[in-house]
């Protein structure tokens, strides 16, 4: 294993255990501030909204804290999209890795434009 792949490994666990600590941490915060972990699921927000249209805006960056849903996996992480799950492990360190030799991989994100 070469070293910068040796070091992107290393660094992926050590973001797992840190992520996995800190959903946690969220919980025991919203406890005491009465917020939610939750992500919201993304056909309740269309519903909620009325969303009907779709445009398509090319690639842009996009601060993570302003995604407050997910379209299939809301469940499977917190509001700060922290991993709610152990089985998340792999994908998680695999998804670091990437991010840390090649940059983070674009998304597909529906934004409330009113």
């Amino acid at each position: 294993m070469e070293d910068s792949s040796l070091l992107a490994h290393y660094e992926s666990q050590e973001k797992w255990t840190r992520a996995r600590r800190g959903v946690l941490v969220q919980r025991l915060v919203c406890t005491f501030k009465n917020c939610s972990v939750d992500l919201i699921p993304f056909e309740e927000v269309r519903t909620r909204l009325h969303l009907t249209q779709k445009y398509c805006r090319g690639l842009q960056d996009i601060e993570l804290a302003r995604i407050r849903g997910s379209v299939g996996r809301y469940r499977d992480f917190t509001s700060a999209f922290l991993p709610r799950r152990d089985h998340l492990r792999q994908r998680w360190e695999r998804v670091n890795t990437m991010v840390f030799t090649q940059g983070m991989p674009p998304i597909e994100v529906y934004v409330n434009v009113s």
